[in-house]
Formats: C-alpha cells, structure tokens, sequence
C-alpha cells in the first residue's frame, strides 16, 4: 500500500508449489521459477565441483526465492523458515528488520532436540545482534532461553504471547 516492493517466501505450499515465492502479492510464474530454479541449479553443480556437499531440496528452494526477490529488487522480505533457527538456510540473512518466533513445539525433533528446552535454544538461532524478537513463546522454561538469547545478542524482545486476538461478533 505504500510502495515498496515486497517479497513473501513460504514454507510448505498448499496447493501449488508457486505458492511459496510471492512478490507484490502474485505467486511466482512457472517462467521465473523455471528460470530461477535453473541458475541455482548450476551453482549447486559449480559448489560440489569445488568439493562442497550437495544443498538440500530446501536450501536449494529459498535460493531459488532469494534469486528472484534480488532480481525483482524487493524492497522487504518475508522469509518464513523450515525447521527454524541456526541450522535454518533462511538463516543466510545476517542483517534482518526483525525475527519472529512464533511457537515452540515438539516438531522436527530428530534435527532440533528431544526437549522444548532444546527446541528453544535452536529455534534462538535465528536471534541477529541488534534485531528486535517478536516471540510468541508460551511455555515459561523455552521462553526464558529465547529471551536469555535475545538479552544476549542485545536485541529487543517483544514477548506478545499474552496477547489474544479480539473476537467480534459483527459478520
């Protein structure tokens, strides 16, 4: 509404996998993505030329939206995470407006940790230096690491997990 080019990367798709890069609110056209896919692709054989390990289908994926959103010359970005936190491929951008954490739960716990603790402190690695924390962290134990972590890395934490959305009987 106010001008700015703005990008939106979703993780998964519910329909079409086009639904995971937008850009002013369009999905990516199969012509871009077929485009973008391709340049990523050969960089990916360029890196295991050089002996580096293969990317993974997500790393590969948010290349092939970062790729577009920088041709596109987005003004901001909406990078929703995979897994979330240090080991996320989202994680690439050191320089970010704010990050948000928006839960902590028993989810992909082979790669972040058996605990909600655990969890916590992976789901934490996405917390840059100086960059305000939108954290929506219930539970009191996982709340305490992120907002150590945030403390931590000097940055704002906004903790919105007692707001609760107003309900409206208007239709």
């Amino acid at each position: 509404e106010n001008g700015y080019r703005c990008g939106a990367y979703f993780s998964p798709y519910i329909e079409n996998f086009t639904e995971r890069i937008e850009f002013d609110g369009k999905e990516i056209s199969r012509e871009a993505l077929a485009h973008h896919t391709e340049l990523c692709l050969k960089a990916a054989d360029r890196m295991m030329s050089e002996g580096f390990e293969s990317p993974t289908e997500f790393e590969l994926v948010t290349a092939v939206g970062l790729s577009y959103f920088a041709e596109e010359k987005a003004d901001f970005v909406i990078l929703e995470v995979g897994l979330g936190g240090k080991g996320d491929s989202t994680n690439i951008c050191d320089k970010p407006i704010v990050t948000a954490i928006t839960s902590i739960a028993f989810d992909h716990m082979a790669q972040l940790g058996s605990s909600l603790a655990e969890i916590a402190v992976n789901k934490a690695g996405i917390i840059k230096t100086g960059c305000p924390v939108i954290a929506n962290v219930p539970q009191r134990d996982a709340a305490k690491i992120i907002a150590r972590k945030a403390y931590a890395m000097g940055s704002r934490l906004y903790d919105i997990s007692g707001i609760r959305a107003a309900v409206s009987d208007e239709t």
